[in-house]
């Protein structure tokens, strides 16, 4: 595919480089401070379009590129996706920092801590004849606890211990 001197990341390094210029992570090209939105990864015109995009999605999860409405530092640092040929690349703000290493944010892995689940509830209403679906949602409904039936099974089990 030949080059039509719009998409060049050597060219897009050297002006993020020298200020005065973010990375676009939607038109993937090197634009002015000037033109930066709200969000730093978008310039105003992918801003607003993304915000539309986002008006049309059903309710619940949002994907990671929806777009900030307010001002918020970015963790991950912002490069040319072709690139790897740059020096340096810089955060949406502009200052330098060394490549290399992604500074990326992740949540807490592993099993939620479920000390506060309510034992002896559980046990009475097993004593009651409720099976581990009806107690779950039991729990959901009245106490607003979240939990999976078949931990419900293990507590009466015996098999998880709470702590």
């Amino acid at each position: 595919m030949p080059n039509n001197g719009y998409f060049d990341s050597e060219r897009d390094g050297e002006l993020i480089k020298g200020g005065g210029y973010f990375w676009c992570s939607t038109c993937l090209v090197a634009r002015p401070l000037d033109d930066l939105s709200p969000d730093p990864r978008y310039c105003q015109g992918c801003y607003g379009f993304l915000l539309k995009e986002v008006e049309m999605l059903s309710s619940g999860k949002h994907p990671q590129w929806v777009p900030r409405t307010s001002p918020k530092p970015i963790r991950q640092l912002v490069q040319p996706s072709s690139g790897g040929c740059h020096n340096y690349t810089h955060t949406p703000l502009g200052s330098p920092m060394e490549s290399g290493i992604m500074a990326t944010v992740k949540g807490k892995r592993g099993p939620k801590r479920r000390a506060d689940l309510p034992a002896e509830m559980i046990m009475q209403w097993a004593s009651e004849g409720m099976g581990s679906k009806m107690i779950a949602s039991k729990l959901k409904a009245e106490l607003n606890i979240t939990i999976g039936f078949r931990t419900v099974a293990r507590i009466i089990a015996g098999q998880r211990v709470l702590v």
